[in-house]
């Protein structure tokens, strides 16, 4: 399997055999996501668009930023991944995963309806 490393800021390491690209936009970001096979983030956004383009994901925590791993998680719960391990290589029931993501854009739609929203 080829592996790209998509990165924002200094990478501290070089890994042998991955190929590295510096991040430079948000389609090329999106499209890399979309077309890849397995996506490892420690981010909101990158488990977010890997669960949109329906892709496997393992996720590292943040040593140093709890509320984002707080996001993460619930975000998991949300999608009915139970028992989330740290680097666990996931691929959900994505028939499931569609379900429970309309069932949370029904009950936005209705608090964005009853003006409890934006």
């Amino acid at each position: 399997m080829k592996c790209t490393v998509i990165f924002y800021g200094n990478l501290l390491r070089h890994i042998s055999g991955v190929r590295v690209k510096r991040f430079s936009g948000i389609e090329e970001w999106l499209d890399l996501v979309k077309n890849a096979e397995l996506v490892i983030t420690n981010s909101y956004h990158g488990l977010s668009f890997a669960i949109n383009f329906h892709k496997k994901f393992s996720v590292y925590w943040l040593t140093n930023s709890p509320q984002s791993n707080t996001r993460i998680k619930s975000l998991l719960s949300q999608i009915d991944v139970q028992d989330y391990e740290e680097g666990m290589i996931c691929n959900p029931k994505w028939e499931k995963v569609e379900q429970n993501l309309d069932k949370l854009l029904s009950v936005r739609t209705y608090y964005k309806n009853a003006g409890f929203v934006d």
